[in-house]
């Protein structure tokens, strides 16, 4: 009965806690780091919004990765988030720890025969990719820097609404 009910509580994320916190956190960092090029106040000022994001983001990368072991995943949810944090190796692991869900779950659905729609691995390819650009988008012109990070964000909350529903549906 407990293993019951432990099931039902990894299945169920909460798509508007990640969804609300991406929107509150992105959005508060983009204000303090517009407010940090305008006054010339510190990087102290994005230290809290951006840690909560990250732990937010671990969270959920956790959450979804716990959803889908069943001894075939590429990885466990410890991994997928402990090694991100690898400097360097974080690049390739992004593409392991993101991707490699979306294919990770898709595949998971198939062994198991599951009836839910797949995973669009182009979406969090996607979101990948432009995490990459994001990273130099301080030395692009602030007119494509703005529109990589506005993709980034509409990419960002895609994904959160993709997994969430995703893992929701599993049995």
């Amino acid at each position: 009965m407990e293993m019951n009910n432990s099931n039902n509580s990894r299945k169920t994320l909460s798509k508007a806690f990640y969804l609300i916190s991406f929107i509150a956190a992105s959005g508060l960092l983009l204000a303090l780091s517009i407010m940090q090029k305008t006054d010339g106040a510190g990087i102290v000022n994005i230290f809290l919004p951006a840690l909560y994001l990250i732990i937010v983001f671990c969270i959920f990368l956790y959450k979804v990765w716990s959803a889908i072991q069943d001894g075939k995943a590429r990885t466990t949810p410890g991994k997928a988030v402990g090694f991100l944090f690898i400097p360097i190796y974080n690049i390739y692991w992004m593409f392991q720890a993101i991707l490699g869900f979306a294919k990770d779950y898709n595949a998971y659905i198939e062994r198991h025969g599951i009836r839910a729609p797949k995973l669009s691995e182009g979406l969090f390819l996607a979101l990948c990719i432009f995490n990459l650009v994001e990273g130099a988008a301080q030395s692009m012109p602030v007119a494509i820097g703005i529109s990589v990070l506005i993709v980034t964000f509409i990419l960002g909350l895609m994904t959160i609404n993709s997994a969430c529903n995703a893992v929701n549906r599993l049995p």
